[in-house]
């Protein structure tokens, strides 16, 4: 295919035909052959360059010759062969990409959605620490503890009038233990990932209501905003009238930025955008993908003009509580941002998966395999960055930790 016929297949599926698809339960991806030829899998790879070239959002981000060697590479690996897989030419395509740190790149069929993803998760030692006088000891011995980085205190919930922590690190790879100095010896602890919220099914809002603490459980954001336009903002509205408001994000991977921005709106009567930036990528080919038209267009970038200080006044008078996990991505973490801007706001759990810089995905089917692959045309910088996310101002490590906020909230 030439740029030309590149165009034409990307229009004939816009965004709004796919998505519309997706909101009704339909497949996006149709019948799909079981393998095709060598010469397909060159031109699908073809059509892949194309893609990341001129619609990707982070291409620039890289040096451009490690985009070169790899598509050389990719060509000559699918003329070695006679045909392969959809999986196979996923793994081959990721493998040689796999410099790319990006959580919303992705390539999908109906059985996987592999991303370019990846984060440091939080691995924490069963050792308690209290903090006095500036120095740190352990909450069970009493043991003076030392470490050099990258072991970390992570502050905790505070246990009486004594700062508490826990004993981590954060790592893309999964350590088995820290090296720490106990009193006058080195020991090292044993470590495990930390407990976060169970994953539970996808809901937009689920609510129970306390004597003075409203619950809400949002662990999604995808649901059509149409459809649920404005019961976030009710619920925003009820919650005003409680002391206490845990809004529990875990697991939320993202959807609609709206969905936060209503529940914010209708909790404290909007939500403040200062210091969050965004730039959106501008070419013949996400034109394409977006209205269905070919247009000439040079790349380029706009960014949104800036945003103004908060202008409304702080209508929710008490503590919203939030808890948070590494499951949290993409708009999720949007909400991350925007509550880390509301008065008397605290986080709660651990840190989130770090899916933030580039967003906003369109979907390009690879000619002949069917692959979808989804491809942000935005960059953001909402105050966290790619693969580190948002980190909590209380790090628990609980598999319930709606539970302990409640405790903590009873005991304050």
């Amino acid at each position: 295919m030439n740029e030309r016929k590149f165009l034409e297949h990307t229009a004939k599926e816009t965004m709004q035909t796919l998505m519309e698809k997706a909101y009704s339960g339909e497949s996006m991806y149709g019948e799909m052959p079981e393998r095709i030829s060598a010469e397909a899998a060159a031109e699908d790879m073809e059509y892949v360059r194309y893609v990341l070239e001129n619609a990707y959002s982070g291409y620039d981000c890289y040096d451009n010759t490690m985009f070169d060697e790899a598509f050389e590479a990719l060509t000559a690996a699918a003329n070695s062969t006679q045909s392969v897989t959809a999986a196979q030419l996923i793994e081959l395509i990721h493998s040689h990409l796999s410099f790319i740190t990006d959580g919303h790149l992705a390539l999908t069929t109906p059985e996987a959605w592999t991303t370019f993803h990846q984060t440091k998760h939080a691995f924490v030692s069963d050792m308690p620490l209290i903090e006095r006088e500036g120095e740190l000891y352990s909450a069970e011995t009493g043991e003076r503890v030392s470490f050099d980085e990258p072991v970390r205190a992570l502050p905790s919930i505070q246990k009486g009038r004594q700062r508490a922590f826990l004993l981590g690190i954060r790592s893309k790879d999964e350590p088995t233990d820290i090296t720490v100095t106990l009193g006058e010896k080195q020991v090292k602890l044993p470590v495990h990932r930390i407990k976060g919220a169970a994953k539970t099914e996808p809901v937009l809002h689920k609510e129970r209501y306390l004597d003075d603490v409203a619950i809400v459980i949002s662990s999604e954001f995808g649901s059509d905003y149409e459809a649920a336009k404005g019961e976030l903002l009710e619920i925003g509205k009820k919650c005003r009238e409680y002391k206490h408001v845990i809004w529990d994000l875990s697991n939320n991977g993202g959807g609609d930025s709206r969905f936060p921005d209503e529940f914010l709106t209708g909790l404290n009567g909007g939500v403040d955008y200062s210091g969050m930036k965004c730039s959106t990528m501008h070419s013949a080919v996400v034109n394409a993908k977006l209205t269905g038209e070919i247009c000439e267009m040079e790349k380029h970038f706009t960014d949104e003009e800036e945003i103004p200080e908060k202008d409304y006044d702080d209508l929710f008078e008490g503590t919203l509580h939030v808890i948070i996990n590494d499951g949290i991505a993409s708009s999720g973490e949007w909400a991350v941002s925007t509550i880390k801007r509301v008065p008397r706001a605290v986080l709660y759990g651990c840190n989130t998966a770090g899916v933030c810089t580039f967003g906003d995905l369109t979907f390009y089917r690879l000619p002949n395999s069917r692959i979808l692959l989804g491809c942000p045309y935005k960059i953001f910088d909402i105050g966290a960055k790619e693969t580190i996310g948002f980190e909590p101002d209380c790090w628990i490590d609980d598999e319930d930790p709606v539970s302990v906020v409640l405790e903590h909230i009873k005991k304050a």
